[in-house]
Protein backbone atom coordinates (compact mmCIF):
# COMPACT_ATOMS: atom_id res chain seq x y z
CA UNK A 1 0.00 0.00 0.00
CA UNK A 2 0.94 3.37 -0.68
CA UNK A 3 0.03 6.60 -2.60
CA UNK A 4 -1.09 5.67 -6.53
CA UNK A 5 0.54 8.24 -8.73
CA UNK A 6 -2.53 9.35 -11.00
CA UNK A 7 -1.53 12.04 -12.94
CA UNK A 8 1.57 13.94 -13.20
CA UNK A 9 2.06 17.57 -14.35
CA UNK A 10 4.19 18.65 -16.97
CA UNK A 11 7.51 20.39 -16.00
CA UNK A 12 6.57 19.19 -12.32
CA UNK A 13 9.42 17.93 -10.05
CA UNK A 14 7.62 14.52 -10.02
CA UNK A 15 7.89 14.26 -14.05
CA UNK A 16 12.07 15.73 -13.89
CA UNK A 17 12.43 12.93 -11.08
CA UNK A 18 10.76 9.59 -13.61
CA UNK A 19 8.06 9.01 -11.75
CA UNK A 20 5.10 7.28 -13.99
CA UNK A 21 1.62 7.18 -14.21
CA UNK A 22 1.03 4.07 -12.20
CA UNK A 23 4.00 3.81 -9.95
CA UNK A 24 3.47 3.63 -5.87
CA UNK A 25 5.19 5.63 -3.72
CA UNK A 26 5.85 3.64 -0.49
CA UNK A 27 8.55 5.63 1.03
CA UNK A 28 9.63 9.19 1.26
CA UNK A 29 13.19 9.94 3.27
CA UNK A 30 12.63 6.79 4.85
CA UNK A 31 9.18 6.57 6.20
CA UNK A 32 6.19 4.57 5.17
CA UNK A 33 4.03 6.18 3.20
CA UNK A 34 0.34 4.29 3.16
CA UNK A 35 -1.81 8.07 2.41
CA UNK A 36 -1.34 11.48 0.35
CA UNK A 37 -1.88 13.19 3.64
CA UNK A 38 1.62 11.59 5.42
CA UNK A 39 3.58 12.15 1.76
CA UNK A 40 2.33 15.65 2.00
CA UNK A 41 3.34 16.17 6.00
CA UNK A 42 6.44 14.85 4.86
CA UNK A 43 6.99 17.46 1.98
CA UNK A 44 5.63 20.34 4.07
CA UNK A 45 8.49 20.19 6.20
CA UNK A 46 10.83 20.50 3.60
CA UNK A 47 11.73 23.98 1.29
CA UNK A 48 11.77 24.23 -2.78
CA UNK A 49 14.94 23.09 -3.60
CA UNK A 50 15.25 20.23 -1.07
CA UNK A 51 15.32 16.89 -2.13
CA UNK A 52 13.09 13.80 -1.15
CA UNK A 53 14.19 10.45 -1.20
CA UNK A 54 11.25 8.79 -2.55
CA UNK A 55 11.19 4.01 -2.79
CA UNK A 56 8.39 3.47 -5.40
CA UNK A 57 6.98 0.73 -6.55
CA UNK A 58 6.95 0.14 -10.60
CA UNK A 59 5.37 -2.81 -11.98
CA UNK A 60 6.19 -5.41 -8.87
CA UNK A 61 9.73 -3.67 -8.71
CA UNK A 62 11.35 -1.05 -5.77
CA UNK A 63 13.33 1.87 -7.10
CA UNK A 64 14.62 4.60 -5.60
CA UNK A 65 14.11 8.05 -6.97
CA UNK A 66 15.65 11.42 -5.84
CA UNK A 67 13.19 14.20 -6.49
CA UNK A 68 14.10 18.10 -5.66
CA UNK A 69 10.83 20.52 -4.29
CA UNK A 70 9.96 22.99 -6.81
CA UNK A 71 7.47 26.36 -6.48
CA UNK A 72 3.92 24.49 -7.23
Amino acid sequence: IGVYIKTIDNFSAAEKAGLKIGDVIIEANGAKITTMDELNNIKNKHKVGDKLTLKINRDGKEKEITLTLQEQ
